[in-house]
Order: C-alpha cells, then structure tokens, then sequence
C-alpha cells in the first residue's frame, strides 16, 4: 500500500485498487461507452470530487 500511496502502482492489479478504494468508503463508476468509429484509442480518466 506504501507503494500506491506514492503513486506508483506497476505490479498492482485494478481489483486491488478498486478494493481498497471501497474500504475508503469511495463511490466507485465505471462507464463504458460506444465503440469508436474512428481509428482514435479510446481513453480513461479518474476524477476526484472531494
């Protein structure tokens, strides 16, 4: 957990991170959208709303 906490989470599986946020009572979502039509990669981002 040290290692996460200073932002380095190579070797840490994401059903690893998601528990740990849920112990820390966060709200998790997941959203899956539309398949591109186009040949741009698709993409993800993590929002922190305190």
């Amino acid at each position: 957990m040290s290692s996460q906490l200073r932002g380095q989470f190579k070797g840490t599986s994401e059903a690893k991170i998601l528990d740990c946020l849920v112990r820390l009572r966060c709200e998790i979502q997941i959203v899956i959208g539309p398949e591109k039509t186009s040949e741009e990669v698709g993409h993800s981002n993590v929002l922190c709303i305190t």
